[in-house]
């Protein structure tokens, strides 16, 4: 596109998962529900501003949003890239593309239930996540148990990561803690050990 365009002081492209959402302004004045649906549809974009200096490309796995520009878990590459560039999130040196975005089950949290769940699963050549399967679960309860394991497996099967020429058989544990030192508008905390862990915390309400 800078080629096409050259002579352009300034390029930014837009990359969405969704057609629909390509037709939204992606910075609205006043925002609604149908512009939050579309901003968790923007997954990257390209920037090009010659006054500044600055190239790259953001990737936005869990979406963007116009409040907090580039959304969570993103990962800026500048341009052009002297090595190979790496993701914030990534498995294999393959990048996490989309996923929705990772919670705590609220009944869990209300009820300051925690626990661990091991999944395991196959990244496809593709990206996608298949044969997804519970390897253990551990909660205090069995109702705590089947909360945060349908979240694990929720949050797994949503993943989209960057093609390849082979298969990655995959298994991570997730574990949800309770932390009461958090701020309420902190909302979850993720904290990424990939390949093999995904811890999510968050404070319960009173």
């Amino acid at each position: 596109m800078k080629e096409r365009y050259r002579g352009r002081k300034s390029i930014l492209i837009y990359v969405y998962s969704s057609p629909e959402a390509a037709q939204v302004d992606p910075q609205p004045i006043e925002a609604n529900e149908w512009d939050a649906w579309a901003s968790r549809q923007l997954h990257a974009f390209y920037m090009f501003d010659a006054s500044k200096h600055e190239e790259y490309i953001k990737i936005l796995p869990a979406g963007g949003s116009w409040v907090v520009p580039g959304g969570p878990y993103s990962t800026r590459i500048d341009l052009p890239a002297k090595i190979p560039p790496h993701c914030r999130v990534e498995i294999n040196n393959r990048c996490l593309i989309a996923t929705d975005y990772l919670t705590y089950p609220a009944e869990a949290l209300k009820r300051r239930e925690t626990g661990t769940v091991v999944l395991a699963a196959t990244i496809t050549r593709g990206g996608k996540v298949d044969r997804v399967r519970v390897v253990k679960a551990e909660a205090a309860s069995p109702e705590a148990e089947s909360l945060l394991t349908k979240a694990a497996v929720l949050a797994l099967s949503s993943g989209t990561f960057e093609s390849s020429l082979h298969d990655d058989v995959v298994r991570i544990t997730y574990s949800y803690v309770i932390d009461d030192s958090a701020r309420y508008t902190d909302g979850e905390k993720v904290e990424w050990a990939l390949p093999d862990k995904i811890t999510i915390s968050a404070k319960p309400p009173d």
